[in-house]
């Protein structure tokens, strides 16, 4: 089978809504598309924990890094009453996360035009932060490069983590048979969609088990979100990655043309 015959395959990792919601614009865009959330996300936090540490850290400035970071602070602590201060700024990372803020009565959100940590860093409003204080709203980890330059910028730096990710036990296996055939081996060009360090680590990781390792990272297209994250690919000797430019599904259909082309 040529290059030419093959179809293009994306199999989408996000985590819902988010999954749910990318699959049907792909679905719409005429992609085929195999969705499969690797982890779920459940809250890791509450009142109590969110009210003090605003208490003492006096933060003017508060960055949410996902709508589900929005969706479990707001869940745990009305959003609108973190703003005791009227100079309280309200960032967010892309559009969707600065919906789920308006959402949840917060009118006026700042968001970059680049959407990932490089664009927030941008922002004049991250620029000179030199003593003051800064909460990053995220899961149970990442968004470390954007702590770390706000830091070197002499900014406190705190974290909160809202929500924690949740691992699904999912058998290699049965996951690959949705788009990997063991007879024409190679009948589909495969994208994966990936949109975090912890995503590509564990979707690396989960098809290792059962499939080769020149096929999973040299035959498969990895479909990232950032520099950051091609980076990561990078290091760990992915052959073909794509970058977005930035995390919305219109950023992943714009990336995904540039796969249609090659092919």
């Amino acid at each position: 089978m040529s290059a030419m015959d093959q179809v293009i395959k994306i199999v989408n990792f996000r985590a819902l809504p988010q999954s749910e919601q990318l699959h049907h614009k792909l679905v719409s865009a005429n992609y085929n598309v195999f969705s499969q959330p690797l982890f779920e996300h459940k809250n890791n936090t509450d009142e109590s924990s969110i009210k003090q540490l605003l208490l003492s850290s006096k933060a003017k400035k508060v960055v949410f890094v996902s709508r589900a970071a929005v969706e479990f602070a707001h869940q745990a602590y009305a959003l609108t009453l973190w703003q005791a201060s009227p100079q309280m700024i309200f960032i967010a990372v892309g559009q969707g996360t600065k919906l789920a803020l308006q959402q949840c009565g917060i009118s006026e959100v700042l968001t970059p035009a680049q959407e990932n940590s490089e664009g927030l860093l941008a922002l004049s409003e991250l620029n000179n932060v030199a003593n003051q204080d800064i909460i990053i709203v995220r899961g149970d980890n990442g968004r470390e490069l954007l702590a770390q330059q706000l830091t070197k910028r002499r900014a406190s730096v705190h974290y909160l983590s809202s929500y924690q990710k949740v691992w699904y036990n999912i058998n290699c296996v049965d996951l690959i048979a949705n788009w990997y055939d063991p007879l024409t081996k190679n009948s589909a060009i495969i994208c994966l969609v990936i949109t975090s360090v912890a995503l590509l680590e564990k979707a690396l990781s989960l098809l290792l088990q059962c499939q080769a390792e020149h096929i999973v990272k040299k035959h498969y297209y990895w479909l990232v979100v950032s520099q950051r994250i091609a980076l990561k690919a990078q290091q760990l000797n992915l052959a073909k990655i794509i970058v977005a430019q930035g995390a919305n599904d219109k950023a992943i259909l714009m990336a995904l043309e540039t796969l249609k082309l090659k092919h």
